[in-house]
C-alpha cells in the first residue's frame, strides 16, 4: 500500500463519501496524478526494501486484561517482524508490487501525526489489514481484508496516527486485535 501526506494549507477541494468528508490537497492531486501516470520499481516475493535489514523490529500487540491481584498487566495477542519505513521513499512505495509477504511480517510507517494521511492500494498483489495506532501506542482504527485494485478508493485515518501497521490480510480478526489494544515496538 502507499501513503500520501499532506498539510491541511494546502486545501483545494472536497469530495464527500458516503461514510466521511474526504480532504484533498494540491501536493496530494498532484502525487495522485505522479504515481498514477509513473508506477514503481517492482519488488518480488519476500524481499525487502533497500536497508530493511537493518530496520526490521519486533512489534506486539497486546490487549489490557485484570490479574488476579487486580493490577492491570498486558497479555500478548500477537507478534509480527516488521519493516519499519521512516523515509518519504519508503512511505510512497510500502509494500506495493510484492507478490506475498511471511504470514507473521508486517511493514510499520512512522508518521509525523500533525499531517493527515492517505493510503490506497494501487500496486497491491496481496489484501491487507491496516492498523492506525495513534501517539499513545494505542489501536484507533483497523482496516480489514483490504483487496488490491485498479480503480483504487482512498482510505483516510478517522485519527491522525504516529504509526500504520500492514499484515496480511485476516490476521487482525485471527488473533483477535481491537480498538484500544497496545503497539510495542522493540528498540
Amino acid at each position: 500500500m502507499r501513503m500520501v501526506s499532506f498539510d491541511q494549507s494546502d486545501l483545494l477541494t472536497y469530495s464527500v463519501m458516503p461514510s466521511r468528508l474526504h480532504v484533498f490537497t494540491r501536493p496530494c492531486l498532484y502525487f495522485l496524478a505522479l504515481l498514477f501516470l509513473s508506477g514503481s520499481a517492482p519488488v518480488f516475493g519476500n524481499e525487502l526494501s533497500a536497508n530493511a535489514a537493518a530496520s526490521l523490529k519486533k512489534v506486539t500487540i497486546s490487549k489490557p486484561s485484570e490479574s488476579v491481584h487486580g493490577m492491570n498487566s498486558k497479555k500478548t495477542e500477537a507478534t509480527f517482524l516488521v519493516e519499519v519505513i521512516r523515509d518519504m521513499q519508503g512511505l510512497k512505495k510500502g509494500l506495493s508490487h510484492r507478490e506475498s509477504m511471511p504470514e507473521r511480517s508486517g511493514m510499520l510507517f512512522v508518521l509525523d501525526a500533525s499531517q493527515e494521511h492517505a493510503f490506497w492500494m494501487k500496486g497491491m498483489r496481496f489484501p491487507l489489514d491496516i492498523i492506525f495506532i495513534g501517539t499513545h501506542l494505542q489501536i484507533t482504527e483497523i482496516l480489514e481484508n483490504l483487496q488490491p485494485c485498479k480503480q483504487c478508493p482512498l482510505y483516510i485515518p478517522k485519527e491522525q496516527p504516529a504509526y500504520v501497521l500492514e499484515i496480511n490480510a485476516g490476521l487482525a480478526r485471527k488473533f483477535g486485535l481491537s480498538i484500544g489494544d497496545a503497539m510495542v515496538l522493540e528498540k
